[in-house]
Formats: C-alpha cells, structure tokens, sequence
C-alpha cells in the first residue's frame, strides 16, 4: 500500500528536469553573453634558462647567450604587449 501512484510520479519527474533545463538554459545564455562584456586578456610566461653557473649565488645572472635570448623574447613580444 505505500506505493505512489504513477501519474503523480510522472509529472514531478517532467517538472523536475523542466526546472532543470530551464536553469541550465539560463546559466548558458548567461555565460554566453557574458564572454562579450569583458576583453580578452592573453597571458604569456616566458622562461629562459641560459644562465651562470655559480654555486653559491641562488640568483645568478643570465650567461651572454640568456641575456641574448632575452633581448630577443622582448623584441618577439613588444608589439604584442603594448598593442
């Protein structure tokens, strides 16, 4: 006798997913028109490892071919950074 009768269940199940693609429509459009709002921000990370070997300096300098590499990932990038 504790069984639900079934056209009950079925509607609750319908409402149920209805609500459910309903908001799941929302949050789509919604993510949609938000990606326009706000302009695209590019990140680029650059790592060189052309540097002197110095054991006792946790810093050392960029080696001449670093400082060359260097001076060429800033001319590559300049335009892009300051456009």
């Amino acid at each position: 006798m504790d069984e639900t009768p079934e056209p009950r269940t079925r509607i609750r199940t319908i409402v149920v997913f209805s609500m459910f693609f309903a908001v799941l429509g929302a949050v789509v459009v919604f993510a949609y028109f938000a990606t326009f709002s706000r302009p695209l921000t590019t990140i680029i990370l650059v790592r060189h490892a052309e540097k002197n070997i110095e054991p006792n300096n946790p810093d050392p300098d960029l080696s001449p071919a670093g400082q060359a590499r260097a001076q060429e990932l800033v001319r590559m990038f300049w335009r892009i950074v300051w456009s």
